[in-house]
Parts: structure tokens; C-alpha cells; sequence
């Protein structure tokens, strides 16, 4: 997270573009700012001295501080898009932290939101927004060559999935390490067969938590069983085809199963649920993601937990780097993981 100094700067700086601080104008004072940001006069001073220097405050003594009379003229704002899928909307639990995230770094004027619809290219989505650089949140494998035509136009870092291209920088957690932990854990309750779940989604965290989920395996001597990978376009609901039926129908029947995101986890859990098993007592499951809705299902989902709003936050600066330092800025950044366990892959006498 930004300092706080660093946020009562932004906030001095928005307030000053929207007209609120007026030039000539009594701003907050000392102690209306350290009650708002709950901060030490220090910081408080920090912010308001660095902004002094750059011009757009001065200081009376003991009267205040002002907004410049005259103030220096900013330069043009470099505006990045946020590309996200259609469905974003929906997918709030995802996307709002990742957005907070960025609004730590990215003033209002400097960031636009743009949902791409299925199949549509994304230079067309950035060119139409008039944007100068680009966020690309989750793509999948199939729009490399689209992301690539993007890149030659301009800087652009892939956001929570990459496109297996060295040409464009990515960000995302480290999902071969939190899968192998989630895994290990359903290994350390006693369970020797374990189901991957997952759906037909082409993203290069599927194949990474596919990763973990055999070296755990591996790694507790356990064979792998290529049966015990289950991968559906049906992950809802209990009729033939779903998750929830081929899991049931295998011999002998597995009694944990890995989920390669939450949403694949809890469709998995309603639809053992539908067919008569308990969970965690005849089926564990574990998801990935720590979505809002997996602590609030029944069972409450275990699942793999990562900073959304980091990713958020250090996407842009990722970003930046590539603007400012394009031959030295890092091509990936992994951010770690922790799993949080709950009741779907733990039995009540042996939960903490």
C-alpha cells in the first residue's frame, strides 16, 4: 500500500483539480487531516511540505496553508485502460479490490474502465477510449496474437493470467506454490485420492495449478491418476457430465477434490450436496481464489487466499516501469499466496 503521505498528497491534489481547494484558498488543517487519514502530524507534514516544494501550496505563519495563487500547469495525464471482460460486472468480489488497488496509484482522470465483449479486439477497445497504456485483466491463452497487436501500440501489462508471450510483462499470484499448499493440506487430513476439478476456461492458471497439484502429489508419494482429473463444461449442478456426477461415478469413489478456482469449488460442493454426500465427511474441497462468497457458504469454503488489492496496486506500478524503464522493468512479477482453511475440507474435531 502507498504511504500515507502519499495518499494525503493524491487527496490535496484531486480536491485542488476538482476546484474544491481553490487557488488562494485555507486548506484543511493539520489536525482535520490527521483525524481523516488517522495519521501522525509528521505524515501530515510530510505531505503538505513536498507539495510546497513542488508549488501548489505555500504556508503563512500561523495562519494556515494555501493553495498557490498561480499554479504550476501540470503536464498532460497519461490515461491507462483497465480491459476487463464483459462479465466483470458481475464478478465484483474479483475486480473491486483489484480497482482499489489501482486508484491507490492512478488519480480518476488517469485510468478508465473498459469491458471488452467476447471476441472484440483490444486495440479497438483501447484505441476507441483514446488510451495511452493498457491493463489487460485475465486473458486467456487464446488472445495472445490480439495482445500482441495491442503491445506494438502500447505499453501493456497482463493482469492476474498471462499469454505464455516473453513480449508482454505480467502480474499475477504464484498459483503452482498455492495450489501445491492447498493440496498438501487435503494430503496432511489423511487423503490419498484427490480430484483436480476444472473447467475448459484456456488461462495459464489452470495449467500452473494443475502443476501444484501433481508435485504435492509427488511429493507424499502419491501415483497420479489420470481419472482423477475431471474436467467439465458442466461444473454445475448434479445431472450426467457435471463435476459433482463423474466425481461420484469413479471407482474407488475420491474423497477430496481440488477446485481450480471457487466458483468450480462451490458448484462442486452443491452438486455433492444434491446427490446425498457430505462435505467435508465424504467429499473435502478446496477452492482457489478467497472470493467474498466462499466464507459464506455452508460449508464455508476452504480456498487459496492472494492480495487482490496488491496485485491492483503493483500491476500499475509493473506498468510504469515498462513505460519509464523499458530495458531494465522485470517481464513478471508472482505475488505469494496462503491458504485459508475452513470447514469444507476440515472435520469439525480437528478444526483451530
Amino acid at each position: 500500500m502507498s504511504p500515507k503521505y502519499k495518499l494525503i498528497e493524491q487527496f490535496i491534489r484531486d480536491r485542488i483539480a476538482e476546484g474544491e481547494f481553490e487557488p488562494g484558498a485555507l486548506i484543511w488543517s493539520e489536525s482535520r487531516f490527521m483525524r481523516h487519514f488517522e495519521v501522525s502530524a509528521n505524515t501530515v507534514q510530510k505531505a503538505l511540505a513536498g507539495l510546497v516544494r513542488e508549488g501548489l501550496l505555500y504556508r503563512e505563519q500561523g495562519k494556515g496553508t494555501f493553495v498557490a495563487q498561480t499554479l504550476p500547469v501540470p503536464s498532460p495525464a497519461l490515461v491507462v485502460g483497465i480491459i476487463v471482460p464483459a462479465k466483470a460486472s458481475t464478478e465484483t468480489g474479483f475486480h473491486m479490490p483489484l480497482i482499489e488497488g489501482y486508484r491507490t496509484v492512478l488519480a480518476p482522470r488517469e485510468m478508465v474502465l473498459l469491458f471488452r465483449e467476447p471476441g472484440r479486439p483490444f486495440l479497438e477497445v483501447a484505441e476507441e477510449a483514446r488510451v495511452d497504456a493498457a491493463l489487460v485483466v485475465t486473458p486467456t491463452l487464446a488472445d495472445r496474437d490480439q495482445l500482441l497487436a495491442l503491445r506494438e501500440r502500447m505499453p501493456v501489462v497482463a493482469v492476474s493470467s498471462h499469454v505464455e508471450s516473453p513480449s508482454i510483462p505480467y502480474i499475477a499470484f504464484d498459483n503452482e506454490s498455492g495450489a501445491q499448499e492447498a493440496v498438501t493440506h487435503l494430503i496432511g487430513q489423511g487423503h490419498r485420492t484427490i480430484v483436480f476439478v476444472t473447467d475448459p476456461t484456456e488461462r495459464t492458471a489452470k495449467s500452473e495449478r494443475l502443476r501444484g497439484y501433481q508435485a504435492a502429489l509427488r511429493e507424499h508419494g502419491i501415483v497420479l491418476d489420470e481419472r482423477y482429473r475431471i474436467e467439465t463444461d458442466n461444473p454445475h449442478g448434479h445431472g450426467p457430465g457435471s463435476a459433482a456426477h463423474r466425481l461420484c461415478g469413479l471407482t474407488p469413489c475420491p474423497t477430496a477434490a481440488f477446485g481450480v478456482t471457487d466458483g468450480v469449488a462451490s458448484a462442486l460442493i452443491r452438486g455433492l450436496q444434491d446427490l446425498g454426500r457430505r462435505v467435508p465427511e465424504d467429499v473435502a474441497v478446496v477452492g482457489f481464489d478467497d472470493l467474498p462468497h466462499s466464507r459464506h457458504m455452508r460449508p464455508a469454503l476452504t480456498t487459496v487466499a492472494g492480495d487482490l488489492f496488491e496485485m491492483g496496486r503493483r500491476a500499475v506500478e509493473l506498468l510504469r516501469l515498462h513505460m519509464e524503464q523499458p530495458g531494465s522493468a522485470p517481464d513478471r512479477v508472482l505475488l505469494p499466496t496462503h491458504l485459508m482453511v475452513r470447514e469444507s475440507s476440515v472435520h469439525a474435531h480437528v478444526r483451530v
